[in-house]
């Protein structure tokens, strides 16, 4: 059988079509490349390792903008902004000086500062003429647009500082942004099915133990060395000893992604247990629970179990359709009159903002139509 290129190529092209709509949908900063475009200075705030840095450079990609990059808790702002002093011919005894600098500044649409909040004080004063004039020493800088920096949350978990309420002024417009999934970032480069269990167990472990948060950089780290390498072991040792980690339960999903284990059979006989559903428990194995309800509609003891978890546990309307919304699904597609259980113990207003976070997620996931409709 011979294959039509010109089908090959239009699947092809449609597959990254639609790998560009999804990773659209999950953008850190869904507005940040019309802010930059507009010539707005912007500045955003966020823990370690959640894209800040490749956002800004997905959006100076998608202006086809040139783009500088500064480090700032390394910059010298003398050799690398201001320039130094440079006789450049005598008048009289006395020399005459010319600050010489990096020319390359005067070519870019725009420049990213990051770790803002780590420069020395000296570094700070340039990057305030930059963000408030566009210019260096007075010097104007022709094709700057715009100016975006990085900071991490001040506080005892980072060594940085408060910004200068002037600099800060400088500013149009303040991001402060929280850990999103990286599942579309990490399906342009691994497997569909490990994007699935490592991104699962990722969400499943912030949402448990949010004090001991890893970043989505770490995770990609962690994907990154388990698909070069196939080893388990290594794999444990992508995560500092100080961070307490279920790798049992990413080897159970990173072995039902491979087929060498089936969905949920490792937790039959602990699911049909009233005393396992517990926020700790559910929430390590949210995907494994959806998946064996869905496979297993009849089993009436998981059913209820998990019906009755969702019904009875004190958690608010986001982190029900966030965090077990999978769950929700399946429940409602093996037994759609266990919503009415849920109203009859809810009040109405949790019900209202229930509907409204499903009817959300709905807007990037279709399955979730019917169910927001239910509430």
């Amino acid at each position: 059988m011979r294959l039509n290129s010109k089908n090959v190529l239009s699947n092809k092209r449609r597959e990254r079509e639609i790998m560009s709509k999804e990773a659209r949908k999950t953008d850190l900063i869904p507005s940040l490349k019309s802010a930059i475009e507009m010539g707005y200075n912007t500045l955003l705030s966020g823990v370690h390792g959640i894209g800040k840095t490749y956002a800004v450079m997905q959006a100076v990609e998608d202006l086809n903008w040139r783009m500088k990059y500064y480090s700032t808790s390394t910059l010298d702002p003398y050799v690398d902004l201001v320039g130094v002093p440079v006789p450049t011919a005598l008048e009289g005894d006395n020399p005459i000086l010319k600050m010489v600098r990096p020319q390359e500044i005067n070519e870019v649409d725009l420049i990213f500062f990051d770790e803002l909040n780590r420069a020395d004080p000296r570094t700070l004063n340039a990057v305030l003429e930059i963000v408030q004039f566009h210019s260096i020493n007075g010097e104007h800088l022709p094709n700057l647009k715009c100016v975006v920096g990085a900071v991490n949350p001040s506080g005892e978990d980072y060594n940085v500082d408060d910004l200068d309420p002037a600099l800060l002024d400088r500013f149009h417009l303040y991001y402060d942004l929280t850990p999103k999934s990286p599942r579309a970032y990490l399906l342009t480069k691994y497997p569909r099915n490990l994007v699935d269990a490592f991104s699962s167990w990722w969400s499943n472990h912030n949402t448990a133990k949010r004090e001991e948060y890893i970043s989505p950089r770490r995770l990609d780290m962690m994907m990154d060395i388990y698909t070069k390498t196939g080893s388990l072991d290594l794999l444990e040792h992508a995560i500092h000893d100080t961070i307490e980690v279920d790798f049992q339960a990413l080897k159970d999903r990173i072995a039902v992604a491979e087929g060498k284990a089936k969905p949920g059979a490792n937790l039959k006989e602990k699911m049909v247990k009233a005393d396992w559903w517990t926020k700790d428990t559910v929430s390590r194995n949210v995907p494994d629970v959806a998946e064996y309800i869905v496979n297993n509609p009849n089993d009436p003891f998981v059913v209820d179990n998990a019906s009755e978890f969702i019904k009875e546990t004190r958690i608010g309307a986001e982190a029900l359709a966030l965090e077990y919304g999978e769950i929700l699904l399946a429940i409602h597609k093996a037994n759609p009159s266990k919503i009415d259980d849920w109203k009859t113990k809810w009040g109405k207003s949790k019900i209202s903002q229930t509907r409204s976070f499903l009817r959300q997620r709905a807007q990037s996931d279709e399955d979730y139509k019917e169910i927001s409709k239910a509430m």
